[in-house]
């Protein structure tokens, strides 16, 4: 089982502090709850910002391709936390007015909270209806800053994506969901435009 999350724990370490529970830390964490609940032994948490999910999926594209599993569930979910909300409020330069994040004049980012979660199987071995398939994931780290990657590394990344899944860039509609209201965000998508620009469909985001 793997799971991406932003903030992890910090939901229930804030809960603690604020409640003044003397709670065992061990309690907390995320692979302790679900062996506990689903006795998944095997389980790795993602806690890499906005992208921790798609890490998941693709380490699960990974361990089933490579024979490791046949089965791999993946999930991502996040907890609204006090920190987590004054975070955005430090770092946007547009409030938002509305939750619209596709729209031609939106602003800013809204956060919630929320969880999904998939079944990814080896395509020889699924028995259930299949809803999706994974065709290629792409993932690099370009050593530029933590945060902010380079708008080549971007470009490299996604059209390296491509060559996995042996799609061209015209045959695909992408999107492009992330996004936190900065100039930095905002760049980055020119720089996924950029790496798709022979898509005759829209870039949604």
């Amino acid at each position: 089982m793997l799971v991406g999350t932003t903030m992890r724990e910090q939901h229930g370490l804030e809960l603690r502090w604020r409640d003044d529970t003397d709670a065992a830390l061990e309690h907390l964490h995320f692979g302790t709850a679900l062996n506990a609940a689903f006795g998944a032994s095997t389980r790795y948490i993602f806690a890499n910002a906005c992208s921790a999910t798609l890490y998941a999926l693709g380490m699960a594209t990974d361990m089933t391709g490579l024979g490791l599993a046949d089965t791999v569930v993946v999930a991502g979910t996040d907890a609204a936390t006090g920190s987590g909300f004054g975070t955005p409020e430090r770092v946007q330069n547009d409030i938002p007015e509305a939750l619209r994040p596709f729209g031609a004049t939106h602003k800013g980012m809204l956060m919630g909270e929320g969880a999904a979660a998939v079944v990814v199987q080896r395509a020889d071995t699924g028995n259930g209806p299949v809803r999706a398939r994974v065709r290629g994931v792409g993932t690099n780290c370009d050593a530029r800053h933590a945060t902010a990657p380079g708008l080549d590394g971007i470009t490299r990344v996604v059209r390296d994506a491509y060559r996995r899944a042996g799609a061209r860039a015209q045959d695909i509609d992408p999107v492009i969901p992330h996004g936190s209201g900065t100039p930095s965000t905002m760049r980055r998508r020119r720089a996924s435009r950029a790496a798709s620009s022979t898509a005759p469909g829209p870039v949604r985001g």
